[in-house]
């Protein structure tokens, strides 16, 4: 992709920050659905990216921007699929090679709890622990106001707590954080 007329001061910029956008975006999206399709929504978010150029904030915040481009093509794809998405995101990070260690089970079962939460509270989870992003910077990927993005993030992080609970404790156990405080 490049630029496609020699003046385009955006496309220019784009051109230039193509190449540090693809595999933060490959990851993004490979955490999120099947392998296959991760890299066809990769190209279509890129694509969509360079037509959308003269939108690429100046700032620096063009990883952000791309992010919520590529978070539109995810929402795209499944609002034109009903039901469940087809293959679902990878169980295990795309990064991890090798036989099952006990942290793949632990990255199993906080997964699971993570897919129970409501989807707008697992995004703003993923966002911040995949993508080290900071309240402020989920806030402009989702276009939101930095300080919904933190409340957000509060709420998700109350609820993952709730749902890990729920998994470490049988029925008649008391509250996880009422063990760790010693409380009876």
């Amino acid at each position: 992709m490049s630029s496609a007329h020699p003046g385009d001061q955006a496309g220019a910029r784009f051109d230039a920050l193509a190449a540090d956008l693809v595999e933060p975006l490959r990851r993004y999206l490979a955490r999120r659905a099947d392998p296959e399709r991760a890299e066809a929504l990769l190209e279509e978010a890129l694509t969509e990216c360079w037509r959308r150029r003269a939108e690429q904030p100046e700032d620096g915040g063009a990883l952000l921007w791309a992010y919520g481009v590529a978070r539109g093509r995810l929402e795209a794809v499944a609002m034109a699929e009903p039901g469940p998405p087809q293959g679902g995101p990878a169980q295990r990070r795309p990064d991890s090679a090798g036989p099952r260690r006990y942290r793949d089970y632990l990255d199993d079962s906080l997964r699971e709890a993570v897919g129970r939460l409501r989807p707008a509270g697992a995004e703003v989870l993923r966002l911040w622990a995949w993508e080290q992003l900071t309240a402020t910077e989920i806030a402009t990927v989702l276009d939101i106001t930095p300080s919904a993005a933190a409340s957000r993030l509060r709420r998700a992080k109350a609820a993952l707590r709730a749902e890990v609970d729920k998994d470490l404790q049988g029925p008649s156990d008391p509250p996880l954080e009422a063990v760790v405080r010693g409380e009876p």
